[in-house]
């Protein structure tokens, strides 16, 4: 299934009047322009698949994400939750029982971390910031950019 019809199904779960509540309190984004809820949650839903997919590839396989692509889908899911947070909670609600199957696959394959790596990626500091920048893959390409990071005195 690719992402347009897994929006569709999303959203063929709402009513058409819950669906102008999530359109009508879409967020702005600098990348992308606007985006609501649901279309948030399916690119985080996406990049957390392909992430967890890459794991059983090799770190030199040129289709692997990187570092740099789990700070993108963290970034999303930072996204994702400011959309949540401007939504009725009766809606709202219904969105958060699809985010936290996401968010459960996201932990079921990363490791707790001190955000120290992350942080580096991004350059600046993330205190303050939502559990999930606090994970990172516990294996696969990902988690050998990290260690070569910190092979590189980058820990």
């Amino acid at each position: 299934m690719d992402s347009s019809s897994d929006e569709h199904a999303l959203r063929s779960l709402f009513s058409s009047a819950e669906l102008a509540e999530i359109d009508s309190r879409s967020i702005k984004r600098e990348s992308d322009g606007s985006k609501d809820a649901l279309s948030l949650l399916i690119n985080w839903r996406s990049h957390i698949e392909k992430i967890d997919r890459d794991r059983a590839l090799s770190w030199d396989d040129r289709s692997v994400w990187n570092q740099y692509d789990l700070v993108a889908a963290l970034t999303i899911r930072d996204h994702l939750q400011c959309a949540l947070e401007v939504l009725p909670a009766d809606v709202r609600s219904k969105i958060e029982n699809w985010v936290l199957k996401v968010d459960e696959k996201f932990s079921d394959f990363t490791v707790s971390d001190s955000g120290e790596r992350i942080q580096r990626v991004v350059g600046q500091s993330i205190n303050g910031r939502q559990w999930w920048w606090f994970r990172i893959p516990a294996d696969g390409p990902i988690a050998t950019d990290f260690e070569r990071m910190a092979k590189q005195g980058w820990s």
